[in-house]
């Protein structure tokens, strides 16, 4: 028999047109953002924030330049914006020491086997680290969604340019500091879907030596 965990795995899908009559309990809505929160980063870092667009008429003005999010901006009972922070040394420097405590001694080494990360193993600047991070949070959110019965849908369909713009004249980003990385909706399907989810095999995907 199939665990509801992966009962609820099997019922999720990437929602487009969400019931605008149907509200997420403000308790299933914080546990939520807490689970974003309490996600897992390297180091600790959390390089990420969360903007939260409630305003309908902002909504509105941001599905112009969101063809591929439109119906989710204009339905879902929640809509986030996901932000992966800059690489900043002050930032990085308050997080270490204010917030898990290390010293200047520790700082010092952690930052040099941060740099020694993307230079020598993986190869890959700051930023495009920093952007894979982000979804980290993203997906434990998500699947939390599932398992809380929620929907939701994540989402690049936007135009970065405009959309930064846009919040940066709403006060909530700061593209000096962060960048647009991607969008979630989540509230409850419209519509049921009109078949099984289907996937591939787990013997297309793992290989075991």
């Amino acid at each position: 028999m199939e665990s509801k965990l992966l009962e609820n795995q099997q019922k999720s899908r990437a929602i487009r047109d969400f019931d605008t009559e149907k509200k997420i309990s403000n308790e299933k809505w914080q546990d939520l953002l807490e689970i974003a929160r309490l996600a897992p980063s390297s180091n600790g870092l959390e390089p990420w924030k969360i903007i939260q667009i409630d305003s309908e008429k902002l909504r509105e003005k941001l599905s112009t330049f969101s063809p591929g999010m439109t119906k989710q901006l204009l339905t879902a009972d929640k809509f986030i914006f996901f932000t992966a922070l800059k690489f900043d040394e002050n930032y990085f420097k308050h997080l270490q020491e204010d917030v898990h405590g290390y010293d200047d001694i520790l700082f010092k080494k952690w930052q040099k086997n941060f740099k020694r990360l993307h230079n020598e193993f993986l190869q890959i600047d700051e930023s495009a680290w920093l952007e894979r991070q982000v979804m980290l949070s993203v997906g434990q959110m998500v699947f939390a969604a599932g398992q809380l019965e929620v929907d939701s849908c994540i989402m690049e369909g936007f135009n970065t340019k405009e959309i930064t713009s846009i919040l940066e004249k709403e006060g909530v980003l700061n593209s000096e500091k962060e960048r647009l990385t991607v969008a979630v909706a989540f509230g409850y399907r419209k519509n049921t879907p009109k078949r099984p989810k289907t996937r591939k095999k787990l013997s297309e995907l793992l290989k075991i030596i």
